[in-house]
């Protein structure tokens, strides 16, 4: 069976649930933070975040809360930028 976005709604739901808890990630937040945020239970946001974690998105800090992943490459260059 081929996938396609159009036959599954869900699907492009699940994309704007995804992208309201990165824009969300502007500070460390906790699960049940997100959960209120995004007006989703947090079982609904940990799969959610399962997704975007498999996706190198996200990561969890020390306090055991989720942050936003810094791209190796933006980090490789902002190094680079500060060593020169």
């Amino acid at each position: 069976m081929e996938f396609n976005p159009d036959v599954w709604p869900t699907h492009k739901q699940g994309e704007a649930v995804r992208q309201v808890i990165l824009s969300c990630l502007d500070q460390p937040r906790t699960k049940q933070e997100l959960s209120k945020l995004c007006n989703k239970s947090v079982r609904q946001i940990q799969r959610h975040l399962n997704k975007l974690s498999s996706e190198s998105q996200i990561m969890c800090n020390q306090n055991g809360q989720i942050v936003r992943r810094i791209a190796v490459g933006f980090l490789l260059l902002c190094i680079g930028l500060h060593w020169t």
